[in-house]
Order: structure tokens, then C-alpha cells, then sequence
């Protein structure tokens, strides 16, 4: 991959981002989280070839924000870990992650939203009533930054979920990509992949910029 969006890293110091950055051998930006919860990195591949202009980090772990150019192409990449209290969604939404849509460059965001937009399409077993909250003010704020889902673009109709919990017997499309309308022709590809080191998939996006 060029570029690697990480969530609920648990890093919380210097110490930890230098020991994955000498593993990593390539670029990392890093929010720090806690021990117990958050924590979001955007990481640069060896093959990447893009610049970075600008970075901006919150104090908890779940946004973070780098511009970067290659050639004609300016990107804003956003990496976000919303919380899993549905209450303190509203706020970051307007207060933390609004400001950074604001832009004339092409927005690539993507993370762990922990909901859902859709409960028909986005999710499955669990209580059919649960599991959307937060989505009708994030709905408002990505039609307003004229945000498309990357995944809903290629497969309007499909059911998919990238977490699950089988003892709970329910699967939810937590994990999702967003990009600025304008590239909606550039995207190629939307794959969400399990992986037995997490109890959420791989969600790869590849774009042609």
C-alpha cells in the first residue's frame, strides 16, 4: 500500500511511534491515544511519492490530518476514530472534524466511525433498531463537504461489514472510506478483507489520481 490508516492504536507516547516507525522503515504520523483506547496514524509506504505539506493531530487520539501533493494532485487524507459513545459524536463531527472539510483539495477520509448509515444495508444480526447513532448529523456534514462512501459508489446495493462479533451474532460496515465527489471518477477499487488479527476487516481503496 502507498498509504496505511490506522485506528485504536493504543499508542500513547514518543517511545511507542519511534518503536513502530524503526519496524515500519518508512514515514508515520501519529495522534496518540491511551493504553486502553484510540489512537489513529496515517503511514507512508516505500513506494509512496507524495510530499506532505500540513499536518494537525487532536489531543485524543481520534483525527488526524496531512495535505500532500504529487505532481497536479493535492490530497487532504483525514484519518478518524469516533467514539463508541454516541453522545460525544455530535461535537467531534463539528468541532474537531468539520473545519478540516473546508478545503479546495480533493479529501481521502477514511476510519472507524462505530456506526453505521445504513442498518438494512450496513449491517447485520443485533437489534435491527440499533447501532446508527450519530449517522443523521455525519450524514448533514459529508453531504454538505460533498463527501460520497467510496464503497456505497461502486456497490449501492450490496450488504457488507467489515467488524463482527460472533458471540453477539452481529457484523456492522464500521469501517468506511470518503472522498471528495470530484474523485469519484478516479475510484477503482473497494475491498473489505478479514484478517484473523482483528475482529475488523482490511478495507483497502485503491484510486487512479
Amino acid at each position: 500500500a502507498h498509504i496505511v490508516l490506522l485506528q485504536e492504536t493504543l499508542l500513547d507516547s514518543c517511545f511507542d511511534a519511534k518503536r513502530w516507525g524503526l519496524q515500519w522503515k518508512h514515514t508515520c504520523y501519529w495522534s496518540f491515544g491511551t493504553r486502553r483506547s484510540a489512537g489513529v496514524g496515517i503511514l507512508f509506504g516505500k513506494n509512496s511519492n507524495f510530499t506532505v505539506d500540513f499536518v494537525h493531530y487532536d489531543y485524543s487520539g481520534r483525527l488526524l490530518v496531512i495535505d500532500v501533493h504529487s505532481g497536479n494532485a493535492e490530497l487532504r487524507l483525514i484519518n478518524v476514530y469516533c467514539s463508541t459513545v454516541a453522545a460525544e459524536r455530535p461535537a467531534f463531527f463539528h468541532h474537531s472534524l468539520q473545519p478540516y472539510l473546508s478545503t479546495s483539495r480533493s479529501v481521502v477520509l477514511g476510519g472507524d466511525f462505530n456506526f453505521v448509515e445504513s442498518l438494512s444495508l450496513d449491517k447485520t444480526g443485533g437489534d435491527t433498531t440499533q447501532g446508527n447513532a450519530g449517522s443523521n448529523e455525519w450524514i448533514r456534514l459529508r453531504e454538505s463537504a460533498r463527501l460520497i462512501d467510496a464503497f456505497r459508489s461502486l456497490y449501492p446495493s450490496q450488504v457488507s461489514t467489515t467488524w463482527s462479533c460472533p458471540a453477539r451474532r452481529v457484523a456492522c460496515r464500521l469501517d468506511r472510506f470518503y472522498v471528495s465527489s470530484a474523485l469519484k471518477q478516479s475510484l477503482c477499487t473497494v475491498h473489505n478483507t478479514p484478517t484473523a488479527e482483528s475482529d475488523h476487516s482490511i478495507v483497502s481503496l485503491a484510486l487512479h489520481i
